[in-house]
């Protein structure tokens, strides 16, 4: 008696099973997974990337400085508690994390708002042309963009009530 094809058969509906259930409890991840996959291969996907390779580097460049900026004004903020400095710190840090996000996503928030894509060099704009591609392209940018301002707002607003808390006697 061969034992082996009802066990194997059990054996394979209980990882069918499995393989089922952790593809459902995973799905959000697994779509995220394949939007990034999708992106290596350098082409416009509506709401999800829309710049190639140098304008990716060209925003690295731009992140770095901004970064480098955010911790000057975060500085400046801790040591003269200067309302302009703080307006200064809250643009920086904005762009610091928009700039994150479009290196990070490969979605430039403003070729979202202006329906453009580059895959090609700098300033090969090639202008989206379906209806629903634009939608989604604006509407992604303003998720982003509003995203930005509710991560900015909390760290600006930490910045200055610490300097608020250790202000020189």
């Amino acid at each position: 008696m061969n034992l082996e094809k009802p066990f194997s058969y059990i054996w394979h509906s209980k990882k069918n099973y499995e393989q089922t259930k952790v593809y459902f409890s995973c799905y959000p991840f697994y779509k995220l997974y394949r939007i990034i996959r999708d992106m290596d291969k350098n082409q416009y996907i509506p709401g999800n990337c829309n710049i190639g390779e140098t304008e990716i580097r060209v925003r690295q460049k731009f992140l770095l400085l901004a970064l480098l900026l955010t911790v000057v004004f975060t500085i400046i903020t801790h040591l003269t508690h200067s309302v302009i400095a703080l307006f200064f710190l809250f643009a920086v840090t904005y762009a610091t994390i928009v700039l994150f996000i479009e290196v990070t996503t490969r979605f430039c928030v403003l070729f979202g708002f202006f329906s453009l894509h580059n895959f090609k060099g700098l300033g090969n704009l090639d202008n989206v042309d379906n209806c629903r591609c634009r939608n989604k392209d604006r509407k992604r940018a303003i998720i982003v963009l509003l995203g930005s301002v509710l991560l900015t707002i909390p760290y600006v607003w930490m910045v200055y009530r610490l300097a608020c808390c250790h202000q020189p006697t």
